[in-house]
This record gives structure tokens, C-alpha cells and sequence, in this order.
């Protein structure tokens, strides 16, 4: 592993560290606090400056898609249902995980930690009944999804794609 190599995963490291924090941090508090968040966010942002200087554009799209689209979400959900159903650090997580994967990703982040949110919240409202109707932390979920992109992104990627394809395949067919 060259020197350049191993710079560049040590800040992947430390961003799986921080994504850790956070997930701990809210499924205990349901708080994703900004003295983490906004700093992943700038070191997504640093590191593709440095290391991969060809997608900053996509990082940044992926900063300003990724925040807009879920927070016109929240907010929509706010305004329907008068409650919050997804929090500003979500939001602010979210977009953080965009400027470390680039805009392509988003889709498959958020269905990702969507997935593996309801799944775990069913299961829960299933094994603890009194659970029902109370807050359900999804940043630990957001935070999944982007380690799981940051250590095996282009994988994970290339399958999703291959599903898509097919399922689009078979509905054409159908």
C-alpha cells in the first residue's frame, strides 16, 4: 500500500469512526448533533478535494440534492402529520453522506438505511408492544448505509444497478 493509499484510508477510517459516534449517539438521545455532522459533511467535502479532486462537483451536488430532498421530506411530513418524522440531523447526515459518496449514491443510501430502518422498527414495535407511536431513531440506519458505501461502495453499487436493470427488464416484459 503506497503512503498516499493509506492516507486516504485513514480518513475513511476516521469517517467510519465518526458514523459510529453519531449512530450511537442517536439511537441512545435521538440527537445527531451538529458539532459532528457539519464536520463530516467539510471532511467528505476536504477529502474528495484531496484525494479525488475529478468529483467534487458530485459531492457537492450530492451536499445540496441530499439536503434539499430530505428536508422538503421532513418538512412535508411535518406539515401533514404535525409531528417530526425525520429530524434535522437526519437531513444534515444525509448530505454529509453525499459529500463523502457523490450524488450516483444517494439513491441507494437512502433505500439502504430505509430498508434497514423499517425492518428493525417493525420488529421492535413486534417484540415490544408499548414501543408503538414513540420515536424511532434513523440516523443509525443513515449511518450504516454510508459505512457499508464507504467500505464496499462500488460493490454494493454495481449489484444495485444489476437489480434495477432486471426488475425494469421483467416489468417490460410483464
Amino acid at each position: 500500500m503506497t503512503q498516499g493509499a493509506s492516507l486516504e484510508a485513514a480518513w475513511i477510517y476516521a469517517a467510519e469512526l465518526m458514523l459510529l459516534a453519531l449512530a450511537i449517539i442517536d439511537f441512545y438521545t435521538l440527537l445527531l448533533p451538529n458539532l459532528l455532522t457539519l464536520p463530516l459533511l467539510g471532511a467528505g467535502l476536504a477529502f474528495q478535494c484531496t484525494f479525488h479532486p475529478e468529483a467534487l462537483l458530485s459531492a457537492i451536488i450530492a451536499v445540496l440534492a441530499g439536503y434539499g430532498v430530505t428536508w422538503c421530506f421532513a418538512a412535508s411530513y411535518r406539515w401533514l402529520n404535525g409531528h417530526d418524522g425525520l429530524g434535522m440531523g437526519d437531513v444534515k447526515l444525509f448530505a454529509a453522506l453525499g459529500a463523502w459518496a457523490g450524488w450516483q449514491s444517494l439513491p441507494l443510501l437512502m433505500t439502504m438505511a430505509t430498508i434497514g430502518g423499517i425492518c428493525c422498527a417493525l420488529l421492535v414495535q413486534l417484540m415490544v408492544p408499548q414501543s408503538r407511536g414513540k420515536p424511532f431513531p434513523f440516523g443509525p440506519w443513515l449511518a450504516l448505509a454510508g459505512w457499508l458505501e464507504l467500505l464496499a461502495g462500488n460493490e454494493i453499487m454495481t449489484r444495485y444497478q444489476a437489480v434495477i436493470v432486471e426488475m425494469f427488464a421483467f416489468l417490460h416484459n410483464a
